[in-house]
């Protein structure tokens, strides 16, 4: 519906352009032939003024015409090089997806046990999970993220995470003391 309305009202900006420009050059060339016939040089120069204004007007009608012509044209450009490097991007199998999303959610898994093991994140834990799920989304994109030791990414992960909840005064989780 978007594209349509665009679409709609650039073609309804197109017409109301041409029509204004030919208006504008039919009123300039009577303009024209008037202040030419006219006999007195007041009239002459008040003719003149208004053909002045009115060619301005029909030149800055024809303008934007040409520069909407170039924009529209640039869109289209820009449409169908996104458009080919869409189709250049390779797509990850669905069972590579699916394996993606098995260790991604084995990752986060783990790093949350650890952040709720050691930390009292009943205050911090949306800013926590935001966050390690950004970090996440970041290592996942590495093109080695399905066969790196899944306990190296935990170790990573954690340590980011562990980091941010103390920058933010995340509160450590009490522990028993020792009854050695």
């Amino acid at each position: 519906m978007f594209m349509s309305d665009a679409a709609e009202r650039a073609e309804r900006h197109g017409r109301i352009l041409a029509e204004l420009s030919e208006l504008g050059l039919a009123l300039a060339r009577k303009l024209q032939a008037a202040a030419v016939a006219a006999q007195e040089p007041k009239v002459a120069a008040e003719l003149g003024l208004a053909f002045h204004r009115i060619s301005r007007s029909v030149r800055q009608s024809l303008a934007l015409e040409a520069r909407l012509e170039r924009e529209r044209e640039r869109d289209a450009r820009e449409a169908a090089r996104a458009a080919a490097a869409e189709a250049q991007t390779p797509r990850p199998e669905p069972e590579v997806l699916r394996a993606l999303a098995r260790r991604k959610a084995e990752v986060r898994d783990r790093v949350e046990r650890l952040a709720w093991a050691e930390f009292d994140l009943e205050d911090a834990e949306d800013e926590a999970l935001e966050f390690l799920e950004t970090q996440l989304d970041a290592l996942a994109r590495s093109e080695t993220f399905l066969f790196d030791p899944i306990e190296h990414q935990v170790r990573r992960l954690w340590s980011q995470l562990e980091r941010q909840l103390n920058a933010a005064g995340a509160e450590p989780e009490a522990k028993p003391p020792n009854s050695s």
